[in-house]
């Protein structure tokens, strides 16, 4: 069985604190098939945990600084792959899924789903 990012309450410099692990567990057998034992695998992943946290908190500040100042959103472009990236509700404007535009989405995706009247007359 394998556990990924599992909290565990900890005692640490005599303070009880949350941390996180990953945790594989395989069962050890004799020749017989009897199970004798389980050999425990753990990694930390503590500071991981508290940058993803982190991360996404001050993604929330952006949203709501956003949503504060009237800001559509913020796109930004991966020239390499030709994928964009949005966040708040500028992709519900080209009517694409947040979800979907968070992942990225061809350039020309995008361009095809604008608006009316925003594409430059060639």
């Amino acid at each position: 069985m394998r556990f990924r990012d599992q909290p565990v309450k900890l005692l640490r410099d005599r303070q009880l604190e949350t941390a996180w692990f990953s945790l594989a567990l395989t069962p050890i057998a004799d020749t017989h098939a009897h199970i004798y034992g389980v050999l425990v695998v753990a990694s930390e992943t503590t500071e991981r945990m508290r940058a993803l946290k982190a991360l996404e908190w001050s993604q929330q500040r952006m949203e709501l600084a956003l949503d504060a100042g009237g800001i559509v959103g913020t796109w930004d472009l991966d020239v390499r792959s030709n994928r964009v990236t949005t966040s708040g509700s500028f992709a519900g404007l080209f009517g694409i899924s947040q979800e979907e535009s968070r992942r990225g989405v061809r350039i020309d995706a995008v361009a095809i789903c604008s608006p009316p009247g925003s594409r430059p007359s060639l």
